[in-house]
């Protein structure tokens, strides 16, 4: 049984032969279901559904992000602790607290941005359990950008090698996206089923082989670019509101999965240019004005003042 695609949203059209503008999404071949795999099971089929619907859910939410915000949140652990620690230090774990921030940050760059637009530039899939999800390069970059995958000759790729792969084509945002995944029915890698010898391997309820104590887990790298342009009304002058020209930032997101295959840490590196620290301290006490209105409990459990000041 191959990963097999269903075109199933509603908001772009199904391909036919020939066609172009199909969107996908994962999940297994004969149920529907909104989020593959049964989270209590840590079989590597499993495992490797649950990744690849979750790199799929991210390519297709990230652009989205300030439109739509993150709708599918199956994805993300109970336990998923986001960090940030080159400019602000800051950090918080569970996921209502992280949903409750990406809402935040989302209202609050719309409010202080206009046109604002997050790109992928690339995503790459770095697999330290030998579950033959390595290679998974996506190239979303314009005008001849190569990302990760050293590759500018047309349409963006996303690789996975695999034994017995099935391929299927969908679009990349505005272009092309060709994906191979692997078979589902494709043992292990010898490295990973040494790894499953050593930690045990148990049966479950129904009978199926159930990893005890897993592999090693998976990272996904994204880059991304940011640009959007400040409102005329934020920016005042002697002669009144002026509107600026666009400003951009670039940065890494960082998401290691858990044993399960769902995100449990969001990392959040390298955004550049570094944003000036009055940029930070009026990002950080809109923030947490906009947290304190809509959930006091919240803000006080991350520990943000009225002010959007830390008090820890």
């Amino acid at each position: 049984m191959l990963l097999l695609y269903n075109a199933k949203r509603s908001h772009l059209p199904n391909q036919t032969p020939g066609g172009s503008d199909t969107h996908v999404r994962f999940s297994p071949s004969q149920p529907d279901h909104d989020f593959p795999g049964d989270p209590s099971k840590g079989t590597p089929q499993e495992y490797n559904l649950r990744v690849g619907h979750a790199i799929e859910t991210l390519r297709d939410e990230l652009p989205r992000i300030f439109k739509n915000g993150l709708c599918d949140t199956s994805i993300y652990s109970p336990s998923i602790r986001l960090t940030e620690s080159t400019h602000t230090n800051a950090s918080l774990q569970s996921k209502p607290l992280y949903l409750t921030l990406a809402g935040a940050v989302r209202w609050s760059f719309k409010a202080w941005f206009k046109n604002l637009e997050l790109e992928i530039q690339s995503i790459r899939v770095n697999d330290r359990g030998g579950r033959g999800l390595s290679g998974f390069d996506y190239n979303g970059g314009g005008n001849g950008d190569s990302g990760f995958d050293g590759r500018s000759d047309g349409p963006s790729r996303v690789h996975m090698s695999a034994s017995t792969p099935g391929t299927v084509v969908s679009p990349s945002m505005t272009r092309q996206t060709s994906m191979t995944f692997a078979s589902v029915e494709q043992p292990v890698s010898a490295e990973a089923s040494q790894i499953i010898k050593s930690k045990g391997v148990g049966r479950g309820t129904d009978g199926a082989e159930e990893i005890m104590s897993p592999v090693p887990s998976t990272s996904v790298t994204v880059r991304w670019k940011l640009t959007g342009t400040v409102r005329s009304s934020i920016v005042l002058t002697a002669r009144g509101p002026t509107s600026p020209p666009p400003t951009s930032y670039s940065g890494i997101f960082v998401y290691e999965f858990d044993d399960m295959g769902l995100i449990d840490e969001h990392r959040i590196e390298n955004i550049m240019p570094t944003p000036s620290p009055e940029a930070i301290q009026r990002a950080m006490a809109w923030w947490g004005w906009l947290l304190h209105r809509t959930h006091p409990a919240t803000a006080a459990a991350v520990g943000v003042e009225q002010g959007g000041r830390s008090n820890r």
